[in-house]
């Protein structure tokens, strides 16, 4: 932050008055005439006095609308944070599908448990219900010989016992979870 500093300055004849400009102008000063009379230092005061008015009623001005912007960003502030979290989280799964090779539709190849496929089959229903889309969803089980991926479902409580057991390492598929 700059501190400004007020300084005068008094001088004979108009060489020195020369050097003296030079010098503020290497030191980048503002230099303010001082009028001469006292009739034209009170004008100046005023006109001073006027524009400090001026700049200060703008300053407050900006400040109560600023104040209101706030005011009216914090009222939607958590559901924007929301929305925008669920869109983020949308993109990162569009980003991870493929297009069909006609264009027209998605496609991603997930794991899910076989318990869970009644549920996931509702969820795709109900998504292109909602949606209106012209095509529904579906899902197909495609056949592999690739070992799945491990699931060890947590609730509240173990949930946090489970990320000290994933910290030494995953067990294999059907492996008993520690």
């Amino acid at each position: 932050m700059i501190k400004p500093m007020a300084f005068l300055i008094s001088y004979w004849g108009e060489q020195i008055g020369q050097k003296v400009k030079k010098i503020c102008d290497c030191y980048r000063c503002h230099i303010f005439p001082y009028p001469d009379t006292p009739e034209e230092q009170e004008e100046t005061l005023q006109s001073l006095m006027t524009q400090i008015g001026d700049l200060n009623s703008v300053l407050d001005e900006t400040e109560e609308y600023l104040s209101q912007v706030l005011q009216k960003v914090v009222v939607v502030l958590q559901s924007w944070s929301v929305r925008i979290r669920k869109m983020k989280a949308i993109y990162l799964v569009l980003n991870q599908c493929n297009f069909d090779v006609t264009g027209k539709c998605l496609i991603a190849e997930v794991w899910c448990p076989q318990s869970d496929l009644q549920q996931l089959r509702h969820a795709l229903e109900e998504g292109s219900r909602k949606s209106g889309a012209s095509v529904p969803s579906f899902y197909h089980q495609i056949a592999t010989n690739q070992t799945p991926p491990t699931l060890n479902r947590t609730n509240r409580f173990t949930s946090g016992f489970q990320g000290i057991v994933d910290a030494y390492g995953v067990g294999n598929y059907r492996e008993v979870n520690p």
